[in-house]
């Protein structure tokens, strides 16, 4: 890269293919953890449920008694 280069001008792209090429395991170890992030996003991060318990759900669920294996 050239010097006082400024660094809203490189591409992400660019960015990625110099740490890929000039540290290719610190690459390798921010892209496992990019990817461990996104799925964690999709199944639990960001979002709500809404479940709807009636009330026959609700006495089941008091008359509960575990069974210890």
């Amino acid at each position: 890269m050239p010097d006082n280069v400024r660094l809203t001008s490189l591409t992400r792209e660019f960015l990625l293919s110099v740490l890929f090429y000039g540290n290719r395991d610190k690459y390798l170890d921010l892209y496992e953890e990019y990817k461990d992030i996104e799925i964690q996003k999709s199944t639990t991060g960001n979002k709500k449920y809404v479940a709807i318990v009636t009330d026959e759900m609700k006495d089941l669920l008091a008359q509960y008694n575990p069974i210890d294996l």
